[in-house]
């Protein structure tokens, strides 16, 4: 019986690029609807170009370690059939289209590069004039160890799932939303690293002594951000000369003295026209606030009893005053010494390398976008874009550590199913904030409620399920296993472009089999019964939860 064609689907003039053993001697061919081969390629083609009609079908078979693709239109060139060699190296696109938002209501279902199944043991990828609408992630490639973004307009940006394997990075001329928000590069495994025309306010870098190559050619980058260990393997290089693969070349990195002042770091001069901001780790937070002298005490001479009366209230008043303001103060002073003092050098750190002035972004409005029995949620605008700003309802010492620590824990998490961290703001570490990324659709349940049967396709609902699903799989496949333990459809945020996203890692865990976790956690309506009978339970309890969604 003769095998049904799996491209039945295609037009007449559309023809699918295969290497799946149907080319007969050849590695690669183009088949028409009926599975007949259009066109032979050339024995040796590792490069195509993909015309107007082409499609990427099955390519299992692809037989060489390189594959180049060019204008490839994710949207109208991937065929369902798309299959690479799982034993695949290196992968280049050019001038291609990547297109992840599939639904136009609830922005891509999945990242830009998932959809199109890259191979896991690939270890080089290049991007050149490439345009990726949506994010750009790189989900569960292990064993990549370059990757080069050149010429490229990029949505947002994750290298979530690379991990340290990662070891040679080109970001040359590339347009994303760095140019108003902070980039983040913790890569300790990185051995060369490429800048070119990088714009952003703050880069908060992070590497190892495994650091060989470092250049940043026509950057304007407004403040640099390292720690010590990273300073020290930067301070290690030598210049470069013009054809050299080690060393360093910067055009001039001038630190701005508000950023590094704001999150409470040392300005260091790194190499002769490069300086950088080093935030302190052991720099306890005191009230930026100073005291504001309401009255002063009157020396006049007393002349008279009724005056002598008057200035001894005048003076006892004032003495009150004072004295009420300075144990406001102390306590003030009290709490954030005793919270910096619950924290670790490292986790402070951090803090400082999140931190954004505070002054730079403008809060919206006189009422919370939502408030819960922990914290509100409050609109503002930071570099012209809208953000969302969380803070706790109330602010002791112990709210704020857990706080704190689902702020860390979230600057941990970089999945696009999950909402982002930008940074932190705060004046006093007891009023911290976390800026996060805004989602304009709201919750779940809010959208859900405001919505009827007929503008809620099962399209759309299938979509936002998905995503959710891809948010746990990220979860539950971290190093360490994290739950989520409150998963309810209130922690489910929506944004028109970017997607669904999971919120609320305020009761999130680490799973460690040494330790009991605590029972009663979540909200009950959403809660698995092993929660709720304080016996012991794993990531399962999430996906009950999920099925109450």
């Amino acid at each position: 019986m003769q095998k049904e064609c799996g491209y039945s689907d295609l037009s007449d003039q559309q023809r699918v690029l295969v290497a799946d053993g149907s080319c007969g001697a050849a590695a690669t061919c183009l088949l028409d609807r009926n599975c007949a081969i259009a066109q032979v390629l050339p024995v040796n083609a590792t490069r195509f170009d993909l015309e107007s009609h082409w499609l990427l079908g099955d390519l299992s078979r692809y037989p060489y370690d390189t594959l180049e693709l060019a204008h490839v239109q994710s949207a109208t060139s991937v065929h369902t059939y798309l299959q690479f060699p799982v034993d695949l190296r290196a992968l280049v696109f050019e001038q291609a289209t990547i297109d992840a938002e599939s639904n136009a209501h609830m922005g891509p279902s999945i990242g830009a590069f998932e959809q199109l199944q890259l191979p896991r043991a690939l270890e080089s990828m290049t991007l050149r004039n490439c345009s990726v609408q949506g994010t750009l992630q790189f989900w569960r490639l292990e064993h990549l160890r370059r990757l080069e973004l050149r010429n490229s307009r990029l949505g947002d940006f994750w290298l979530n799932g690379v991990g340290d394997s990662l070891q040679h990075l080109v970001l040359d001329k590339c347009v994303t939303r760095w140019d108003t928000f902070p980039l983040s590069l913790s890569l300790k495994g990185l051995r060369t690293l490429e800048l070119v025309g990088v714009r952003t306010p703050i880069l908060r870098l992070e590497v190892s002594t495994e650091l060989r190559y470092f250049t940043c050619d026509d950057c304007n980058i407004s403040s640099l951000m390292v720690s010590n260990a990273t300073y020290a393997a930067l301070a290690a290089l030598a210049p470069a000369s013009p054809n050299a693969t080690s060393g360093y070349r910067v055009n001039r990195i001038q630190q701005d003295v508000a950023q590094c002042t704001a999150a409470r770091g040392q300005i260091k001069r790194l190499w002769e026209a490069t300086s950088v901001c080093i935030p302190d780790r052991n720099r306890p937070e005191t009230d930026a606030y100073d005291d504001y002298p309401w009255m002063y005490p009157y020396t006049t001479s007393i002349y008279l009893g009724g005056s002598f009366v008057l200035v001894c209230i005048i003076l006892f008043s004032v003495y009150a005053i004072r004295r009420g303001r300075r144990a406001v103060k102390t306590r003030r002073t009290a709490n954030d010494d005793y919270l910096a003092s619950t924290l670790r050098p490292s986790q402070i750190a951090t803090l400082h390398m999140l931190q954004i002035d505070a002054d730079a972004i403008v809060l919206c409005g006189t009422k919370p976008l939502a408030s819960g029995a922990y914290g509100d949620v409050w609109r503002g605008i930071y570099a012209h874009t809208t953000v969302a700003l969380k803070r706790v309802k109330s602010p002791s010492p112990a709210s704020v550590h857990d706080f704190i620590h689902e702020i860390l824990l979230l600057h941990t998490l970089e999945s696009p199913y999950i909402v982002r961290l930008l940074g932190v703001r705060w004046r006093r570490l007891m009023d911290i904030e976390a800026v996060v990324e805004y989602c304009d659709l709201g919750d779940l349940r809010s959208f859900l409620a405001a919505s009827t049967l007929e503008n809620v396709s099962w399209s759309t609902k299938a979509t936002i399920l998905e995503s959710i699903v891809y948010g746990l799989v990220f979860l539950h496949t971290f190093e360490p296993v994290i739950i989520h333990r409150d998963l309810k459809s209130r922690n489910v945020l929506l944004d028109s472009r970017n997607g669904t996203k999971l919120s609320d890692f305020g009761t999130s865990r680490i799973l460690d089999d040494q330790k009991t976790l605590t029972n009663g956690i979540g909200t009950f309506q959403w809660m698995a019964p092993e929660v709720i009978l304080g016996t012991e339970y794993t990531v399962a309890a999430d996906i009950y939860s999920f099925g109450t969604v």
